[in-house]
């Protein structure tokens, strides 16, 4: 934010040019309509080539009164935020402090929860927490900024400063998330490395499974297995199929993780689960009839 003695002076400048430029452009735009018309007259190529130049002209000048358009609606809204300079200096205070955890929590979003060796995340852990604290404290002296100025009267009356404060609490809001994510991270980090073996040693028990019903379940020949084999074969396809979508679904939410490294990982892995939920489809699909009759046994 700049001071006050910088920023009048820099807003006043803004004003006065898009008071000054739009006036003018206005007429140039009028008088590119009025030779557009009159180019109407013209015939053949000459007609088409003449239009053609006073539209892109035309493309200019528009594109010019946007960009003035855009500073004078950027002026109003830097002026109005001027009136809340105080919450707009608490929430880059507290978006700061975030951008800091962040650098410092960098190797937890690195792909290496994998080949990491065990307590090598505690250190990051260690910076971490020291941060988080003061973070906390910039998020909700910002808070309370914003919350003083949700009473003044401008918030009811005024839709600019109403609008410019609400964008305040959508920033707040957002590095609020972006600190609860990077602490949790922070502090799961360690852990995570177990959840990802376990949830591969999981798959690879599901792959086993798939495996043996792949091969109980080949085309027959004039071979024709008991009922009770059959009966057996498909209620283990079942019970296959079900711990494989408990074991999607817990993967997913794994995945669904601000620990970067984990994410990462639990993407290969879920990637592996779905192509082995393809395997376990083309086992049913070519099983149809055999498993209705044996499961309506």
């Amino acid at each position: 934010v700049l001071p006050e003695t910088d920023a009048d002076p820099a807003l006043r400048a803004a004003d006065e040019v898009a008071a000054a430029a739009e006036p003018q452009i206005r007429s140039l735009q009028a008088l590119l309509q009025e030779r557009l018309v009159q180019s109407r007259r013209l015939e053949g190529v000459l007609r088409t080539s003449t239009a053609n130049e006073i539209k892109a002209l035309q493309a200019q000048v528009d594109a010019v009164f946007l960009k003035v358009t855009e500073l004078k609606v950027d002026t109003f809204a830097r002026r109005t935020m001027r009136q809340m300079a105080e919450a707009v200096v608490a929430v880059q205070k507290a978006e700061a402090e975030v951008r800091r955890i962040s650098e410092v929590s960098a190797p937890l979003s690195q792909d290496n929860l994998e080949s990491s060796a065990a307590g090598s995340f505690r250190e990051v852990t260690r910076q971490v927490q020291l941060l988080e604290e003061a973070g906390k404290a910039a998020c909700q002296q910002a808070e309370g900024a914003i919350a003083k100025h949700k009473t003044d009267r401008k918030d009811q009356e005024s839709p600019s400063f109403h609008n410019q404060l609400s964008k305040l609490g959508a920033r707040l809001a957002s590095a609020e998330v972006q600190l609860a994510g990077l602490g949790r991270a922070a502090r799961e980090a360690e852990e995570n490395r177990g959840r990802l073996q376990a949830r591969k040693g999981e798959l690879a028990k599901l792959e086993e499974q798939v495996g043996e019903l792949e091969l109980l379940t080949l085309p027959l020949g004039d071979e024709r297995p008991c009922d009770e084999a059959e009966t057996s074969t498909f209620s283990k396809l079942w019970a296959v199929q079900q711990a494989l979508q408990t074991w999607l679904a817990d993967a997913e939410a794994l995945q669904d993780n601000p620990h970067g490294a984990l994410k990462l990982a639990m993407g290969r892995l879920l990637a592996s689960g779905r192509l082995l939920r393809g395997s376990l489809e083309e086992v049913k699909a070519t099983t149809g009839a055999r498993r209705e009759c044996a499961l309506c046994r």
